[in-house]
This record gives C-alpha cells, sequence and structure tokens, in this order.
C-alpha cells in the first residue's frame, strides 16, 4: 500500500496563483493526485497544520519558480528549498519553472540535481506536461494510478 496521499504538494509564490491553479488542474486531469492549497484549506483558517502534514503525505514537493521567486537572489531560492528538504527529508523535491521565470542555470545543481521541470513556455503545452509527469513518478516512484505507460516511448 502507498503511504503517500499525493504525488505531489505544489508550493509556490502567492503572485502565481492563477499560473499554479492551471498546472494543478492539468496534472489532476492526468492523473497526479495533487495537493493545491486553494483546493484544500478552508478560507480564513490558519492552514499551517495542513500544509505540514500534506507535505509530508506527499512522494514529491514541486517548487514553483515564477517571475518572482526567480528575480530573487539564488541565495534565498536555495535557502527556500533547502527549508522544505529540512520539514521533509523524505520527501523529493522538483522545481518547476513556471511562465514568466527567468533562466534556472544560476541555481545551484546541489539543490536540484540537474533535474527541473520546465513549462515556461506554456503551461498548455502536452509535450511539456508529460515530460514533468515522468519526473515526478521518477522522482517518486509516484502513484501507479500516473499514466506513465504514455509517456515513455
Amino acid at each position: 500500500m502507498n503511504k503517500h496521499r499525493y504525488d505531489l504538494f505544489l508550493n509556490y509564490s502567492r503572485s502565481d496563483t492563477e499560473l499554479v491553479q492551471h498546472l494543478a488542474s492539468a496534472l489532476q486531469d492526468a492523473g497526479v493526485r495533487v495537493w493545491f492549497d486553494q483546493w484544500e484549506l478552508i478560507p480564513g483558517r490558519d492552514g499551517t497544520d495542513a500544509i505540514e502534514k500534506a507535505m509530508q503525505q506527499s512522494q514529491v514537493i514541486g517548487f514553483c519558480i515564477g517571475r518572482r521567486r526567480s528575480e530573487k537572489p539564488t541565495e534565498h531560492v536555495a535557502s527556500s528549498i533547502t527549508s522544505l528538504q529540512q520539514l521533509t527529508p523524505s520527501c523529493n523535491i522538483l522545481p518547476i519553472l513556471l511562465p514568466g521565470a527567468r533562466s534556472f542555470g544560476s541555481i545551484s545543481s546541489t539543490f536540484v540535481r540537474d533535474e527541473f521541470a520546465d513549462v515556461r513556455e506554456d503551461l498548455n503545452n502536452r509535450q511539456a506536461l508529460d515530460k514533468l509527469i515522468v519526473m515526478l513518478v521518477k522522482k517518486g516512484n509516484a502513484h501507479s494510478q500516473i499514466p506513465i505507460e504514455e509517456k515513455v516511448g
């Protein structure tokens, strides 16, 4: 039995909410079990405990990098990734470049192991979405319901 309730937890800057919601919907439609705060949290209530629990129940944390995060110094982004790794040491972190993000080359490969998902061109690009799903499966040995057989080949 899979101990993880979610294949992917989406961590993002509030300025990217609309983009991340679109991504979450596309991934969910493809069979990925996504935790997205806008769907899970009750407005007006403290969601800190729910967020921590969801991160622990996720195989992969998608660290979404949009325009705002990509404009921050590399050290700030690296520090955010390190904090996530400390909170959830058994979880894999997958940086996801959103439309509007600048070049990702400056972020240390120590944190990303030269793997990141790039959907900067278009969130509706099926090829980029398929590549992201394959990366989720590889990084987190994601739940077997993800239709990997269609993605590889």
